[in-house]
């Protein structure tokens, strides 16, 4: 009998070769953006009006201990005639930035032909973050004013912005007409939580802006308070009796009455803050440099906060 041990060995089996399964698939990693910090404000943008484009922007803003990061989910859609979907897009990005005015940069850059993707980060952010709460202040001045306006049909010298007819704007025979339309703004910011002051002198080639610039007439200046800032506005007329007012620019004021630097200086060292100043500090300065008309109606209101641009803080932010 033969021993076991002389058995014929048989072959090593080769291994079976097959196509790995669906399921067997080598698993790949996700590509993964991660934003560290405090989400402070999100924003959704879009622009649906195009002729055959759409794009829906999400934007998340996070602050962090090294500055700021701004997170966007962007889709993009194109459309057949029929608006049938032809082709769809996606991105993810995330921006790193170490300030607040870097931010406003890349924002505006971002979205260059839409103001409210900053106005609503700002708006979402300034409860947590002092330097956006700065930069918010003008912007939310800015809206506003936008929704501020006084008519006076006596000095309108026509019905109508495009065609109408002609009327005679008696208001505007009164030499004082134009501080009167000034002392009217001042009154009505003062019912608005405003605290207004005399302005300053206005630049010769200051402009009416914004509004239709035919027609339109800047009357005067105020300087005026608000979320803890005093800013100056330029006040204007137009043809149908709208009275308006915007912030001052840079290039509507003479350069000596806007001098944040010496105004400050004048002020510490006068021992003068906000709050209330004596008659002979509050008086003397601005009504020089104030005609009677716009003086007499601003001495009822509330005291100066400031000889010039100062933060006074947050506690006037209603």
């Amino acid at each position: 009998m033969t021993s076991a041990s002389r058995l014929p060995r048989k072959p090593a089996s080769r291994p079976i070769e097959r196509a790995a399964r669906p399921h067997e698939e080598a698993i790949v990693e996700a590509r993964t953006l991660t934003c560290d910090g405090q989400l402070i404000a999100t924003a959704e943008l879009a622009d649906a009006y195009g002729y055959n484009r759409d794009w829906y922007d999400h934007v998340f803003l996070f602050k962090n201990d090294t500055g700021y990061e701004l997170l966007v989910v962007s889709r993009r859609e194109r459309f057949h005639l029929d608006r049938a979907l032809d082709q769809a897009a996606a991105r993810v990005d995330v921006t790193a930035l170490d300030s607040a005015q870097a931010l406003e940069e890349v924002v505006e850059a971002r979205w260059p032909a839409s103001t409210l993707a900053w106005w609503r980060l700002l708006a979402g952010a300034q409860e947590y973050d002092p330097d956006l709460y700065q930069l918010w202040i003008p912007e939310r001045m800015k809206r506003d004013l936008q929704l501020f306006s006084i008519h006076d049909h006596e000095l309108a010298t026509k019905t109508d912005y495009v065609g109408g007819h002609a009327l005679d704007a008696p208001g505007r025979r009164n030499d004082d007409w134009r501080e009167e339309a000034v002392a009217a703004v001042a009154d009505h910011l003062g019912e608005q939580s405003w605290l207004v002051r005399c302005g300053p002198e206005l630049s010769e080639h200051v402009q009416a802006g914004r509004i239709p610039s035919f027609g339109t007439e800047v009357v005067g200046s105020l300087w005026a308070t608000r979320y803890g800032r005093e800013v100056a506005l330029v006040v204007r007329v137009d043809d149908c009796g709208e009275i308006y007012a915007r912030l001052a620019e840079p290039g509507d004021l003479v350069p000596e009455r806007c001098d944040a630097d010496s105004g400050r200086d004048r002020a510490d060292a006068a021992g003068t803050m906000p709050g209330n100043p004596t008659e002979g500090e509050k008086g003397e300065d601005e009504i020089v440099r104030a005609d009677a008309a716009v003086a007499s109606l601003l001495n009822r209101l509330d005291p100066p906060m400031s000889p010039c641009f100062r933060q006074v803080g947050r506690d006037n932010a209603g």
